[in-house]
């Protein structure tokens, strides 16, 4: 199902309950103690933050906050003039009609595409790189509890700060091309959280690839892709934020600039990354080659 789609029916079905839970009880409570009604209108309030949380996730993969914002403001219009008539028995005014005229000019303007927007959303350019749909996204965040194993718990986290994991593969171009990329960005978020990468070698190809692309961030090897197989990552270019505690708070399908910009939301400073510095990352959500853990990864959790 489209990004946009999921996004839509997601919000309609809060809108729904969010106008409940705003108006409602002025029809069905008005006898009631108002903190009576801030208890029940709280409680259907619930039900909209269930569905209006994984709705902006999901659609934050391929808008931008903007657009996000636009697209629940036209929806909670459209939920709510029904709901005024229908359920409230309010008369249809034409201040209606033109209220939403104005927003659905606001829809067309917020929505289209700068030049630089559309570059980001275009198809990955090089054949050895592969696209990494919105879904994925998706996929990989309503997975289960992933934490970093024990084993490993030393290596990823540090110290007290975030970690930033990035999943490579020797013996792959892309990750070489990710490697360098990882290298120009790690220095920025330093001060943020701690770096790791991944990278999936056999006998005899970490070395290469660690000399071929000059990789200075903390890495671990391993050959049996146990971490990306626990924590569902089946493909090179995905990063993982976790949290100091060792829980895994977000997974990213691929690299690119908005995933990083998200990253940078994530870890308390938007503008983290500079404009400049994100233009080595690709527009689109880019993945590398299949990993491993590809033919291996059970349920997402943790780590064996």
């Amino acid at each position: 199902m489209p990004v946009m789609l999921q996004t839509t029916l997601l919000l309609i079905c809060s809108n729904v309950f969010m106008t409940f839970a705003w108006y409602a009880h002025l029809k069905d409570m008005s006898g009631r103690p108002w903190f009576i009604a801030a208890l029940v209108s709280w409680g259907v309030a619930l039900a909209e933050y269930l569905l209006q949380v994984p709705a902006n996730r999901i659609g934050y993969t391929t808008m931008n906050l903007g657009q996000l914002k636009i697209l629940q403001e036209v929806i909670a219009l459209s939920v709510f003039v029904p709901f005024a008539v229908l359920s409230m028995k309010q008369p249809l005014k034409l201040n209606y009609l033109w209220a939403a005229m104005c927003i659905c000019a606001a829809v067309y303007f917020v929505f289209q595409d700068s030049p630089k927007s559309a570059t980001e959303h275009a198809a990955a350019a090089r054949p050895s790189r592969h696209a990494a749909p919105p879904a994925d996204f998706a996929a990989l965040n309503t997975a289960t509890l992933r934490r970093v194993p024990e084993s490993l718990a030393g290596v990823v986290l540090p110290d007290d700060r975030p970690a930033v994991v990035v999943f490579l593969k020797a013996a792959c171009g892309c990750s070489e091309d990710f490697a360098r990329m990882l290298a120009a960005l790690a220095p920025q978020f330093a001060s943020r959280a701690s770096c790791l990468a991944v990278v999936e070698a056999q006998d005899g190809e970490a070395e290469l690839f660690l000399e071929s692309t000059g990789l200075t961030a903390p890495h671990v090897i391993q050959s049996d892709g146990s971490l990306a197989a626990a924590w569902g990552v089946t493909k090179a270019g995905c990063v993982a934020l976790v949290r100091p505690d060792g829980s895994v708070e977000a997974v990213w399908p691929g690299i690119s600039r908005q995933g990083f910009r998200d990253l940078a939301t994530r870890l308390g400073d938007a503008n983290l990354f500079p404009a400049e510095s994100l233009a080595v990352l690709p527009g689109p959500a880019t993945a590398g080659c299949p990993l491993l853990s590809a033919s291996l990864a059970p349920s997402p959790g943790i780590a064996r």
